[in-house]
Order: C-alpha cells, then structure tokens, then sequence
C-alpha cells in the first residue's frame, strides 16, 4: 500500500519526539538538562547513513521491514531540519 511507511514513519516519529521532550523536561527539572527543545530534538533524531548499510549488509533493505525502516530514518533524519527556515529553531517552534 503506497504512502504507508511514510505515515506510520511520521506517527512513530512524533511519538519519539513526545518521549523524548518528556523526558528532558524530567531531566530539566531535576536540573541535569539545560534545554529541552535542542536536547529533545538531537534524541528524536536518526542517523540514515547508519541505517542503510546495516540493512544493506543485512539483506533486509529490500524488505517491508528495511521499507518502513528506511521511511522512518528519512523522517528522522529530515523532520527536523533547521535549514529549511533562516530563524533559530525555537522561534520556528514558537511560530
């Protein structure tokens, strides 16, 4: 079915993006994290070229497994891109 990686890609990315702000605010709190917003946003991150040659050597790239994967890596890796937009990260968030 076309466009279901994506869409459960962007699903399970914004569910990550939750976990990962709740969880520096936690740390925030208790006084260990600085920033919520940078430090959230680096865990919610995904390295794609680590992604694909673990899958390429493991012969799962050309699967639905490697596909829903790859789609959630190219979410992470691309959801939250700062270049698309010349302001700083919180005043794109604040917008």
């Amino acid at each position: 079915m076309p466009g279901r990686p994506l869409q459960r890609a962007v699903l399970c990315w914004a569910t990550s993006l939750i976990i990962a702000y709740a969880t520096i605010g936690a740390l925030r709190w208790a006084g260990i994290a600085v920033s919520i917003l940078y430090t959230g946003s680096a865990l919610a991150t995904t390295a794609i070229g680590i992604l694909i040659p673990v899958l390429s050597d493991s012969g799962e790239l050309a699967t639905s497994f490697g596909t829903d994967l790859l789609a959630a890596g190219a979410v992470g890796e691309f959801g939250p891109d700062p270049a698309a937009d010349d302001r700083p990260l919180h005043a794109q968030l604040a917008a």
